[in-house]
């Protein structure tokens, strides 16, 4: 490969120098939101006050979020886009379930390496606008894992019911597993806990 090949290729690979700013806007109003709620807490915040400590604009904030929820929810919605990215090259070869805990080892692994979890965690389960945006993107989410499981089953989830079937029941399991792993006070185990839950629903979702 000559070094031509090795630039085009890079120049393919890396995100351009407009994509790269978007998402560090974007993390930059993750972070500043992240520190205001620590600070005050989420509804005492405003998307004003977000805005300007991120030195951006409201309209800049609507760009990037929709309402003032999904910068809370940032973190946990950027696992749910990997884990439907991940499954979406799986390979065809793999029954449902083990395309979808390998899926999800990327986000798991990220998932992990959020120290301030507990406190994301208490500060949704805290705030009923923040349950109920959680529940309509989980919902999303199991949406468009049951049309890429569909695919992979070359079935249509509209006509039959086994892909919308295993997602919810598994992002369900998923859901218990979580919470357990965090009232146990995020041991190193999480991954393990996620395979136990891919063998115990394997028997009923695809035997």
């Amino acid at each position: 490969m000559t070094q031509s090949d090795v630039t085009a290729t890079e120049a393919r690979v890396r995100p351009g120098l407009r994509e790269r700013t978007k998402a560090r806007t974007r993390q930059e109003l993750i972070d500043a939101a992240f520190a205001l709620f620590a600070e005050r807490g989420f509804e005492a915040c405003t998307v004003d006050e977000i805005a300007d400590a991120a030195d951006v604009s409201p309209r800049t904030f609507f760009r990037y979020f929709a309402v003032k929820e999904d910068v809370a929810l940032a973190r946990l919605q950027d696992e749910s886009d990997m884990l439907v990215h991940n499954l979406a090259t799986r390979p065809a070869s793999e029954p449902p379930l083990t395309a979808l805990r390998e899926a999800l080892r990327e986000p798991v692994s990220r998932l992990r390496a959020q120290t301030d979890l507990c406190s994301v965690m208490k500060m949704v389960e805290g705030c009923p606008s923040l349950v109920a945006r959680k529940m309509a993107l989980n919902g999303a989410r199991e949406e468009r894992l049951a049309e890429v499981l569909g695919a992979r089953m070359g079935v249509d989830p509209a006509v039959d019911p086994r892909p919308r079937l295993i997602a919810t029941t598994f992002m369900a399991g998923l859901s218990q597993a979580y919470r357990s792993w965090i009232d146990d006070g995020l041991p190193d185990d999480l991954q393990d806990r996620v395979d136990r839950l891919s063998e115990l629903l394997r028997g009923g979702l695809e035997g």
